[in-house]
Order: structure tokens, then sequence, then C-alpha cells
């Protein structure tokens, strides 16, 4: 084995659990983030691998890991949260009894009420504002990240979202009176 191969696996069974320690620390434990982490924990020690003539003089190795894996781990994990939050709002069977913290009326048609509400505000948008909409409510893509993507300028998109908010209110008033 040679020197970099050598000097990497050493650094990984000195400094993966304390890795693993740091990013359950930032994510928590919740095992929906298990993936992310290994994942993580695997691109620092890739990039530790790449990086090896510039990092194996480094003065303080474990600071350089810790941070390089909270660069990969943290954007991640940001997005992983929007999904979940998004995910409430699905039309599975697992959230219909929690639709009514969402203000809906105990009819017992929940999702019923919802998917025709949804309708109806989707059909209230225009095509960018469905675009916007997929990218910020279903996808859980930032404004800034919309912004580069659709090559739109970053108050737009933000104005465009603020906009989709307020039709829902209007629609959501008008389908329960």
């Amino acid at each position: 084995m040679t020197e970099q191969g050598t000097f990497i696996e050493d650094c990984y069974r000195q400094y993966s659990d304390f890795l693993v320690r740091l990013c359950r620390r930032e994510v928590g434990s919740n095992r929906l983030y298990a993936d992310l982490v290994d994942t993580c924990i695997q691109d620092t020690f890739l990039l530790a691998y790449q990086a090896y003539p510039e990092i194996k003089q480094h003065a303080n190795l474990r600071a350089w890991l810790a941070r390089t894996c909270l660069n990969r781990l943290l954007p991640y994990a940001k997005l992983q949260r929007k999904r979940m939050e998004h995910e409430a709002f699905s039309l599975d069977e697992d959230t219909a009894g929690s639709m009514n913290t969402l203000g809906f009326p105990d009819t017992g048609d929940e999702k019923l009420a919802l998917s025709e509400l949804l309708d109806q505000v989707l059909g209230t948008l225009s095509d960018k504002e469905r675009l916007i909409f997929h990218d910020y409510f279903v996808e859980g893509l930032t404004a800034p990240e919309i912004a580069r993507q659709r090559n739109l300028h970053i108050g737009t998109v933000k104005a465009t979202i603020h906009s989709i908010r307020k039709k829902a209110k209007k629609t959501k008033k008008g389908f329960f009176d």
C-alpha cells in the first residue's frame, strides 16, 4: 500500500467515530439522516485522499476533517429538512389525521378537501408561478437556488412565492366559506 493510502486508512481509523458523532450532533440521531452522514464522511475522506499533499503536514488534521465534513453535510441536511417539512403536506394515508392541525374542517374527507383546494390554488397560478411553486414547495429549493436554476432575479422569485401564498390563503378562505 502507498504512503498516501496508509495515511488515509490511519486517519479513518482515528477520526471516523469523531466525525460520526459530530454529524449526528448537527442533524440528530434520526435514522433518515444515517445514509447522509455516511456519505458525507466517505466524501470527506475521499477529499482528504485527493488533497493528501496539502493535508499531510496540516497543523490540525482533525479540524480540517471536521470542517470539510460539515461543509458537505449541512447543505444536504437543510435540503432533507425542507423535504420532510413538505412531506407533511402530502396526501398519503398516514398524513390524513394531521390535516386538522392545518386548519381544515373535521369532515372526515380532509384528503379530498385538501386535494380540491390544491387543484383550485394551482388553477389560479400562471405557468411561471407553477414552476416556482413546484421548485419551492415540492422540491424544497430555496429562493436563491430557484433564481439560479430558472435564470431569474431573486427578488422576482421571492415576490412570486409571496404571491402564491396570498393566492392560496385567498382560495382557502373562499373554499371553506
